[in-house]
C-alpha cells in the first residue's frame, strides 16, 4: 500500500522511504541490492534532487522486482479472500472427532506467523499471503 501510493509523487516517496521501520522490513527481503538501500539514503537525504533520484530508483531492477511480488502477494490475496475468511470463522470453533489427536496434528492445524513479516497465514498456506515467501 506504501509502495503504490509513493509512486505519483517523490516528495510521498521520500517521506515514506525515512521511516526507519519501513526500511528496515523493506531491507529485509533481501530484493533490494546495496545500490538501491544507497539510493534510497540518497532520496532521504537530498529533497532537492528526490525526483530525479525517485525516478532511477523506481525503474531499478530491485524495486521492479519488489513491485513485482507484492502485486502477485495481493492478486493472490484477493483470489484467496473467501478460502481465508470461512477457515478464519471456524478457527474458534471445537475440532470434530477426538479430542486427543496429539500435538503434532494440533500444529499443522493452527494458524502460523510468517518468520519474515509475522503476517498470520492460515494453516493450509506453504508460503505467506503477505510477503510470498516459504514458510520454513
Amino acid at each position: 500500500r506504501h509502495i503504490n501510493s509513493a509512486q505519483g509523487a517523490a516528495a510521498m516517496l521520500a517521506v515514506v522511504l525515512a521511516d526507519f521501520h519501513f526500511l528496515v522490513y523493506l531491507a529485509s527481503f533481501d530484493i533490494l541490492g546495496p545500490n538501491d538501500i544507497a539510493l534510497i539514503g540518497r532520496i532521504v537525504r537530498d529533497p532537492a534532487n528526490s525526483i530525479q533520484l525517485a525516478d532511477e530508483l523506481l525503474s531499478s531492477s530491485g524495486w521492479q522486482t519488489l513491485l513485482l511480488m507484492l502485486q502477485e502477494a495481493s492478486d493472490s490475496d484477493l483470489n484467496h479472500s473467501g478460502q481465508v475468511a470461512g477457515e478464519q470463522a471456524t478457527l474458534g470453533a471445537p475440532a470434530a472427532g477426538p479430542t486427543n489427536s496429539g500435538n503434532a496434528s494440533a500444529a499443522a492445524a493452527s494458524p502460523w506467523a510468517c518468520r519474515h513479516c509475522t503476517f498470520v497465514n492460515s494453516p493450509s498456506d506453504d508460503s505467506c499471503d503477505m510477503c510470498a515467501l516459504p514458510k520454513d
